[in-house]
This record gives structure tokens, C-alpha cells and sequence, in this order.
């Protein structure tokens, strides 16, 4: 092989060699691309999400501090002195608490999305990662509290204030408040409110509403720091 063949063989190589390379390099580059704009419409999705699970949580707060400072003045109640001849106004009490609390049902389509396509890991904010690790713990511990509140309601105090109260005394209250004299004047509900059962209840209600506000706190928490890491990585 002379000199000139020598040279087209090397240059013919070297072109081949640069045109794989850079068929490699544009086609990482596309990966690239693509992987960086399906991020950023996972990111859009959890924005919305967690922009929707914030806003639940803080509604499902105030919902059981409500709740919470019903069951306070019903335990207050229980004391003579306090209740003093305030029957129609203990009715109506009992009738609010009675009534359903909103539970929290959080938005998880993108997020679920990513955990069972295996697809965190495109994130390439490892903090961000890690708190939505997190998410369906906290959000398991709501359910759990959520459970617990809705066993002492339909197994313990419903039952019993059933036992006292009629059940149309209490419909009629907490549809038309005290208008409904009639059926409510009959009922007197200072024999109950002093017994133990119904006080021991009511304390087990007190501590479960107080325990589900914890850990909603503590979602909403995460909820917003995940939400400022996304929006921090949208802008960027």
C-alpha cells in the first residue's frame, strides 16, 4: 500500500469514527431532551397536585379544630355547673359533632405515575426525591387517623347517644337548629352527659381529633416543601 492509499484509508476511517460519534452525541443529546422535557411535565403535574393537596389539608385542619373544639365544650359539659339548664343548647352540640367530617383524599395521578413506571429517579433533584418518598407514609397516617374517628363514631358514640336520644330529635336540631322545640324540650340529657361511659368517649374522640390534626400539620408541611422545590425547579 503506497503512501496515497495509506492516506485515503486513514482519512476514510477517520471519518467513519467521527460520523458514529457524533451520531452518538446527537442522539444523547435527543435522550437528553426528551428526558429534561418529560421532567418538566412531571414537575407541572406535581405543581398542580401538591398546589391541590396543600389547599385540602388546610381545609381538612380547620375542619377537625372544629370538630375538636366541639368535643371540648361537650366534655366541658359534663360538668353540672357549666351545663347548667342549657338543654336545647347541649342538644344542638351533640347534633354538630355528630356531624361528618370531610376526610382528606389526596391527588396523586402524576405521582403515582412516577413511583410505579419507576420513574423518581428521573428527577434530578435528589431532595425532592426523597420527600416525595415520604408523601404516601404521611398520607398513610392521615387514613389511619381518618379510620380511628370513624370507628369511635359508628361504634361507640352514635350507638350510645342513640340509646339517650332519639335519632329525629337530633335530625331536627341540626337540620332547623332550636326552632324545634317540641321534640327537644322532652329530652333531658344531664343524666347522660354525667356518666362515665359517655364521658370516657367523648376523651377518646378529643384525643383522635387532636391526633389527626398532628399529622395533617405534618403533611401539609411536607406538602409545602415539596411544592417550594418544585416550583424552584420550574423556574430553573
Amino acid at each position: 500500500m503506497n503512501d496515497n492509499s495509506m492516506r485515503k484509508w486513514l482519512f476514510e476511517s477517520a471519518l467513519i469514527v467521527i460520523s458514529i460519534l457524533l451520531a452518538f452525541a446527537i442522539q444523547t443529546w435527543w435522550e437528553q431532551v426528551a428526558e429534561s422535557q418529560q421532567e418538566r411535565q412531571s414537575l407541572i403535574g406535581l405543581k398542580e397536585e401538591f398546589e391541590t393537596n396543600v389547599a385540602s389539608l388546610r381545609s381538612s385542619i380547620d375542619d377537625y379544630s372544629e370538630n375538636r373544639k366541639e368535643a371540648l365544650k361537650v366534655l366541658d359539659l359534663t360538668n353540672p355547673s357549666s351545663r347548667g339548664d342549657k338543654n336545647n343548647e347541649t342538644l344542638l352540640l351533640l347534633s354538630q359533632l355528630i356531624a361528618t367530617t370531610e376526610t382528606f383524599e389526596p391527588v396523586e395521578g402524576t405521582l403515582s405515575y412516577l413511583v410505579s413506571s419507576e420513574g423518581l429517579g428521573m428527577l434530578s433533584n435528589g431532595e425532592l426525591r426523597l420527600h416525595l418518598i415520604q408523601w404516601p407514609r404521611a398520607v398513610s397516617k392521615i387514613n389511619d387517623r381518618q379510620t380511628r374517628i370513624r370507628e369511635i363514631m359508628r361504634q361507640y358514640f352514635l350507638p350510645y347517644i342513640w340509646t339517650k336520644i332519639p335519632v329525629k330529635v337530633l335530625d331536627d336540631i341540626a337540620s332547623s337548629g332550636l326552632t324545634n322545640q317540641t321534640s327537644s324540650n322532652s329530652i333531658d340529657v344531664s343524666e347522660m352527659f354525667s356518666e362515665l361511659e359517655f364521658q370516657n368517649i367523648v376523651n377518646e374522640l378529643l384525643y383522635s381529633y387532636t391526633a389527626e390534626i398532628e399529622v395533617l400539620n405534618d403533611a401539609l408541611a411536607l406538602a409545602e416543601t415539596i411544592l417550594g422545590i418544585v416550583d424552584d425547579e420550574i423556574i430553573i
